[in-house]
């Protein structure tokens, strides 16, 4: 198996020379650190060619990956979609006046920042990554509101038809 093919430096025509004056000439290129998204799958695929024997046990591991990823988009999109819905449900009451009213509307603006934080802690910890790994920045803000209003129904209901229809 090759690895690392994706970096510039891979030097796959001297392990290709190399390979070939031993003798084996069936080999995989797979790249770990930077892999296309059916990366694995087709990894698999490719040493079921070359194990006639694990064909069985790799195409079982092929669809139980697949389920296993389908189940990490659902429970992904279910975050989301909570997260949306939790934000455009978020009210507060506030006395007309200057003050409360600024202050109300940076305590809103904190919850759902701390909402937000929530979910993608929670996505990252669904697919396998650290706190670390990322740092999401705030939602943008223009000129002061968010660019569609939080409690309008019509973002919530496009965003659920375009990834919940079509299953």
């Amino acid at each position: 198996m090759l690895n690392f093919v994706s970096s510039p430096q891979h030097r796959e025509p001297e392990w290709r020379e190399a390979l070939a004056r031993l003798g084996l000439h069936a080999l995989v290129r797979f790249d770990s650190v930077a892999p296309p998204e059916d990366g694995e799958r087709r990894l698999y695929e490719s040493l079921a060619l070359l194990l006639e024997h694990s064909r069985g046990a790799l195409q079982r591991l092929i669809t139980d990956q697949e389920a296993q990823r389908e189940a990490r988009k659902h429970s992904a999109l279910r975050l989301i979609a909570e997260l949306l819905i939790d934000c455009a449900a978020c009210r507060r009451s506030v006395a007309s006046e200057k003050t409360a009213e600024q202050q109300a509307t940076q305590q809103l603006r904190e919850t759902i920042r701390q909402r937000e934080q929530r979910c993608v802690e929670a996505l990252l910890k669904l697919y396998g990554f650290r706190i670390s790994d990322a740092a999401a920045s705030d939602l943008p803000l223009l000129d002061g509101v968010y660019g569609q209003k939080l409690n309008a129904p019509q973002p919530v209901v496009d965003w659920h038809e375009r990834y919940f229809d079509d299953q």
